[in-house]
């Protein structure tokens, strides 16, 4: 099925596509709590993958042998932008849900699917004709004249889609930059994670401007340039997927406040109103966040759930009357913690009390206090409080004539 002198190329870029999608589907596993940010940042790079795999088919026969499928994926390359400038907007404004207008968004790969009925509808051996002569005419590939669009419509407007959202993309960060960045307004934290979205924003302009370019000089001069624009987007994935690996912590969103234009100090006498319930609501304010805060501390002081093992977000959130999307936006924001953090630091406060307070503390056995404060396994144990002290469970927890 491969075409001999390209299959290096067909594997390489196939590879980057399928761990692209690997990487999403981790994502998508991994984020129990039901994070916007994390769901859009796996959605981009699973779209991004689709439209690399879709390019690396190209360099073999697969088509020919599958026509139905020529161009199945290429409503994807419509939906980059609008992810980009969601998932950017969200992590600023600290959203847990989408607003209801952002599905227009995608009204473009809406009109694709409409460009491609003409083909669709055709039988199989006229779609395959069609693929015959673009496969030896590769600039057929990029003008797509077997849909209802004029020639070459299609392939301006995915540019100007793009183009036009990373711009409003940059907009946004222009305008958050004194909020995160400003004087006595930056936390660790969000210092980071702003940078990552001013790099992922330059790393998706760069590619925009070469695929612009190099669109225009195929339509232009027939000169095929599908493996540069193929190479643009293996780069793009494998940038995300390696900052991913190396700073998890941007899946954590922002911490503290930023959607108050000024910060408020609410004193314990003062009354904390609830979120209203039933009006949909796409990020917490201040007030909400102290009113989740009471809730969540009481609940965690009076009947200590965490030490139940295998304690999830979603016992809390049904414990507490609070949607999962909603407590898992309060917790980044006031505690600047993923779930799991924020329980094992309970559980770890909870051994620190009774070693101070609970003569008979020292008797027990250390799996004995770990399989207390709701520990699993011996390992979470271990490395949560290592995490926290930098020393292991007996080097910690040990009495004070001892030390």
């Amino acid at each position: 099925m491969l075409r001999p002198e390209n299959w290096l190329l067909f594997l390489v870029f196939f590879s980057v596509g399928v761990m692209g999608l690997t990487v999403s589907a981790i994502l998508f596993l991994w984020n129990r709590e039901r994070s916007l940010v994390s769901n859009l940042l796996a959605t981009l790079l699973a779209t991004l993958a689709l439209v690399l795999i879709s390019n690396a088919l190209y360099q073999s026969n697969f088509y020919l042998v599958y026509p139905s499928l020529w161009r199945s994926m290429a409503w994807t390359s419509f939906c980059i932008g609008p992810l980009a400038f969601l998932y950017v907007r969200s992590v600023l404004e600290q959203s847990f849900t989408l607003r209801r207008t952002d599905p227009l968004f995608f009204l473009p790969a809406v009109l694709y699917f409409l460009h491609r009925l003409p083909f669709d509808l055709m039988d199989r051996e006229a779609k395959l004709q069609v693929v015959t002569r673009a496969m030896k005419d590769v600039n057929l590939v990029l003008s797509e004249p077997e849909g209802f669009l004029p020639t070459g419509l299609a392939a301006v407007l995915r540019l100007l889609v793009g183009i036009s959202f990373l711009i409003a993309q940059v907009v946004l960060l222009t305008r958050w930059r004194r909020r995160v960045l400003g004087e006595g307004s930056g936390i660790g934290n969000n210092r980071d994670l702003f940078r990552w979205l001013v790099m992922l924003t330059l790393v998706l302009s760069s590619s925009y401007v070469v695929i612009m370019v190099e669109t225009f000089i195929q339509l232009w001069s027939g000169y095929a340039m599908g493996l540069i624009i193929a190479s643009t987007i293996a780069f793009t994935i494998l940038f995300i997927a390696i900052y991913l690996l190396a700073r998890p912590v941007i899946l954590y969103g922002m911490s503290g406040w930023l959607q108050e234009s000024t910060a408020i100090e609410v004193l314990p006498s003062e009354e904390v109103v609830a979120p209203p319930k039933g009006k949909k609501i796409s990020s917490l304010t201040l007030a909400q966040g102290l009113a989740y805060k009471k809730k969540v501390e009481t609940h965690f002081n009076t009947l200590m759930p965490f030490r139940e093992g295998g304690y999830t977000i979603a016992d809390l959130a049904r414990e507490t009357d609070i949607p999962v999307y909603q407590l898992s936006a309060f917790i980044h924001q006031e505690y600047g913690r993923h779930f799991s953090d924020f329980i094992n630091d309970a559980r770890f406060e909870y051994l620190n009390g009774r070693m101070r307070h609970d003569p008979r503390f020292f008797q027990y056995s250390l799996e004995a206090l770990a399989r207390d404060a709701g520990f699993n396994s011996r390992t979470s144990f271990i490395n949560a409080v290592k995490k926290r002290t930098g020393k292991t469970p007996s080097e910690y927890f040990v009495p004070p004539e001892a030390t």
